[in-house]
């Protein structure tokens, strides 16, 4: 458990810098506006301690995961390639970020964490659990302005197929980790 948790934060501490990047190649003040709630509610609001990679740092320490141990922990090859993924995406253009952000990554996190949240109480009572307790519901209205960006950024069938696309290859990519994390600890 504490493996799959380290693994996974080498994700949170990248997606809060992929979000920003978004931000800032938003094409208009209308997506940077929509597109900033979402960073600022990354960024604690302006709490350093309320950012998202301090709260997952906090629960790792709690499972006395150190920050050398945390560095030093190889990232396995499926949260490489979806790190890998996303930071292309973002990159690449507007649309292609906000398909693996959106409907490739934001939407997932309501569904997933939960399970998360239970393992770690079962395996880890006295775990600091702040980071679960801030995803959820504000997770889908992260992803529903992801998706309605999107939507008004279409404006033709390819654009609809490229979306598609990205969304299909994030998913792809964070069902590979899964994968992954299921072998490891079948393996163990």
């Amino acid at each position: 458990m504490r493996w799959a948790l380290v693994q996974f934060g080498k994700h949170v501490r990248l997606f809060t810098s992929c979000l920003a990047h978004l931000l800032g190649t938003a094409p208009d003040i209308r997506n940077r506006v929509v597109r900033f709630d979402n960073v600022n509610e990354e960024l604690g609001k302006g709490d350093l301690k309320g950012t998202h990679f301090m709260l997952y740092q906090r629960m790792l320490y709690s499972l006395q995961v150190t920050r050398e141990e945390f560095d030093r922990t190889e990232t396995y090859t499926a949260m490489s390639l979806l790190n890998d993924g996303l930071m292309h995406a973002v990159r690449h253009t507007f649309i292609d970020g906000l398909s693996w952000l959106g409907l490739g990554g934001e939407i997932t996190i309501p569904s997933n964490f939960p399970y998360l949240a239970q393992g770690i109480r079962h395996a880890f009572p006295a775990a600091e659990l702040a980071f679960f307790e801030r995803h959820g519901e504000v997770d889908q209205c992260h992803s529903d302005d992801s998706n309605v960006l999107l939507a008004l950024h279409l404006h033709c069938d390819a654009d609809r197929q490229r979306v598609r696309a990205e969304i299909l290859k994030s998913l792809y990519l964070r069902g590979a980790v899964w994968d992954e994390i299921a072998d490891k600890a079948s393996r163990l």
